[in-house]
């Protein structure tokens, strides 16, 4: 699927690139304190990244994706 037409032509590309990544960085930290998961320790150790089960990870990825499309308005 071509996702270059839902995304805004208004913006600075850089600026979208970075906010996307900041977005990244911000899900780990959000998992690693929430969950007090060590992600740098779990990795040495050879360990998946999170302890917390695959599917609850993708459901809160879908929610950090739903604010990066959605905003945070009730409207």
């Amino acid at each position: 699927q071509n996702y270059a037409n839902s995304v805004r032509k208004d913006m600075d590309p850089f600026l979208l690139a970075f906010t996307i990544v900041q977005f990244q960085f911000a899900l780990y930290d959000y998992l690693a304190i929430r969950y007090k998961d060590d992600l740098v320790q779990n990795l040495q150790q050879g360990k998946p990244l999170f302890t917390l089960h695959e599917e609850e990870v993708i459901k809160i990825i879908k929610a950090f994706t739903s604010i990066v499309k959605n905003g945070i308005s009730n409207n």
